[in-house]
């Protein structure tokens, strides 16, 4: 099988063998307290703990991060998961942003300095 996107020329496209082959890496966390740092771009940041963690989303002048990067976030404790960005840090997301229950996932996606989008498996 191969796929291509129409309007890109004519080319053999991917194989399915090349898009299943992509895997992530993940970086488990067992602290009820993280901060992302610049190696957890395109990762997915596993979150293992029995009580509430908060995920702090680091100022552009600590952690540079290029516009459109992602991070994904696995809550797989029965810890809840609170995102916030540090100060001068905008997390938005709705309708909250926090993880909404074990096993939920989102993804963070940087759209401007020091500006985030939080999509996902939110608590309303």
């Amino acid at each position: 099988m191969s796929i291509w996107v129409s309007g890109e020329g004519s080319g053999p496209g991917l194989s399915a063998a090349d898009i299943y082959a992509a895997t992530q890496s993940l970086n488990t966390q067992t602290d009820t307290d993280y901060t992302l740092v610049a190696g957890d771009a395109g990762r997915m940041v596993i979150l293992d703990s029995a009580t509430p963690v908060t995920v702090t989303v680091p100022a552009e002048v600590d952690v540079s991060l290029p516009t459109g990067t992602r991070v994904d976030l696995f809550q797989y404790g029965a810890g809840q998961v609170f995102i916030t960005g540090d100060s001068g840090v905008t997390v938005v997301g709705t309708p909250s942003l926090q993880l909404r229950a074990q096993f939920s996932c989102a993804t963070l996606v940087k759209i401007d300095s020091d500006s985030w989008l939080l999509a996902g498996d939110m608590e309303s």
